[in-house]
């Protein structure tokens, strides 16, 4: 069974990162939690790997509104993914079967836009070096950034005032940045159907607190994860018969 990379960054996973680590390892997958500084709560049997052997620290840039620092997990994934240490999946990815060994292992998340929270590929591939080069530079505006945007960076560079990807909405460097490589590669028809690892919509998960559903009633038989969208869940403690309580007490 392959091992499955995550990364983390803070003194805790909490409770529902952890029960999706334990998925995976329930499911027969070796973890590899990558990480500058172990959490405390890392579940039983999950190998660590210092990710200063992949990117500095100084390199894990964050988003300036939100201070999250998926940008820096972007840049990191796609850099550890280059290396050959693959697939990779976040921390809010719960499994619900073992993973298959595909060559490109990605999905769409809705009809537009393929997200990243599972991704695998060659390391040697064209979509490897294109995520690695695109994220190498946070003052240089992406390829996929609108004209405006790309016209304010360059206007930021010729004057001294450079301009930061960390200033823009999230997902830039995200399921932005990895559908316009997807598209422009022709690899449209390597990605999974959105009900394979999305099977739950960004702007739906109230439905893990709702007493009474179970976690069955969100997924779809062709479902191997379900993607929890921790940034988007209520911080209130799931209730009892709720599919998110189902989740930390499995």
């Amino acid at each position: 069974m392959q091992d499955i990379h995550m990364f983390w960054h803070g003194p805790r996973l909490g409770p529902v990162h952890a029960a999706c680590i334990r998925s995976f390892r329930r499911h027969g997958h070796p973890v590899v939690l990558h990480c500058y500084d172990a959490p405390d709560d890392i579940p039983e049997g999950v190998t660590t790997f210092d990710a200063s052997r992949i990117m500095p620290y100084s390199d894990l840039i964050a988003n300036a509104e939100t201070g999250s620092v998926s940008l820096g997990s972007n840049r990191y994934r796609y850099r550890m993914l280059r290396q050959g240490l693959g697939p990779y999946v976040d921390c809010d990815v719960f499994c619900l079967r073992p993973f298959p060994e595909d060559t490109y292992l990605f999905g769409w998340q809705d009809d537009r836009e393929v997200n990243g929270a599972v991704l695998g590929y060659p390391p040697d591939s064209a979509l490897a070096e294109a995520l690695v080069v695109g994220t190498a530079d946070h003052r240089r505006a992406p390829e996929h950034a609108r004209r405006r945007n790309r016209l304010l960076f360059e206007v930021g560079r010729r004057i001294g005032l450079p301009r930061s990807v960390a200033d823009l909405p999230w997902g830039v460097w995200g399921p932005n940045l990895l559908t316009h490589w997807v598209k422009t590669l022709g690899l449209e028809d390597r990605a999974a159907p959105i009900d394979r690892y999305y099977p739950l919509n960004a702007w739906a998960t109230s439905l893990l607190f709702e007493p009474g559903l179970r976690l069955a009633d969100l997924v779809t038989p062709r479902s191997h994860a379900i993607h929890l969208w921790h940034k988007m869940l209520d911080k209130r403690s799931p209730p009892p018969n709720s599919p998110l309580r189902e989740i930390v007490e499995i």
